[in-house]
């Protein structure tokens, strides 16, 4: 019993955290979070995060010479997370985004960040448990050019309660769509690598705060941290 609730704190947490999404101009990939924990039912987390990443994108047609480009983003949200049943939750984030690209070079202020998902176990064991995520992101980052992306991600992972500690791990489908625009040009663009593996850890500090560590792999390189309220 105390070994679930644990993971369900924890992976609120992170999930708070992974929900976020953006809204004018730029690809990054949302926070996922423990797949397998999720808010109890009629019960609000509210959490703040931040991620870095940095993720390669092919354009649609040679744009200023480039096939493809680097896109670096940094994000602060706020996500927020309600349980509609015992094995189910629903997220929604607000936040600031900024984009950058190296090909043509685009350097993107913050902008208005948005987004939303859902989160549900699937099995649940004495110590362990294996859920999936599923969420979109899309947000947009202006200055001196525009970068525009809407991404969705479908995860699945498992968890594993140990004491404070909830550790994590799984893989990742994640689709993007974005649009460029620079110097009166513009091309679309989708991301290199769709399938990727995301880790992590949720530390329980209180009987109602939580703190979290995730990094994603192989479809872009992102790291973020992130600090989460049970209510």
């Amino acid at each position: 019993m105390r070994s679930s609730s644990l993971v369900l704190r924890t992976g609120i947490l992170v999930l708070l955290v992974a929900g976020g999404f953006a809204l004018p101009d730029a690809a990054s990939a949302a926070r996922l979070g423990d797949p397998a924990s999720v808010a109890a039912p009629a019960r609000f987390t509210l959490g703040v995060e931040y991620e870095f990443l940095e993720r390669d994108v092919e354009f649609d047609s040679t744009f200023f010479g480039a096939n493809e480009a680097e896109l670096e983003s940094q994000r602060v949200l706020v996500r927020g997370a309600y349980g509609i049943a015992p094995n189910l939750e629903v997220f929604a984030r607000l936040g600031g985004a900024e984009a950058e690209t190296n090909t043509p070079s685009v350097n993107g202020g913050f902008g208005l960040a948005l987004g939303g998902g859902g989160k549900g176990v699937i099995f649940r064991g004495p110590n362990w448990a294996v859920g999936a995520v599923g969420q979109f992101l899309y947000y947009q980052s202006e200055n001196g050019g525009d970068v525009e992306v809407l991404e969705f991600d479908l995860a699945s992972g498992v968890s594993f309660a140990l004491g404070p500690v909830t550790p994590y791990a799984g893989l990742v489908l994640q689709v993007t769509q974005g649009e460029l625009t620079t110097l009166g040009q513009s091309r679309d663009f989708d991301q290199d690598n769709l399938i990727g593996v995301f880790f992590g850890m949720n530390y329980v500090a209180q009987p109602n705060i939580s703190l979290g560590f995730e990094a994603h792999l192989i479809h872009e390189t992102a790291v973020s941290l992130a600090l989460e309220v049970r209510f």
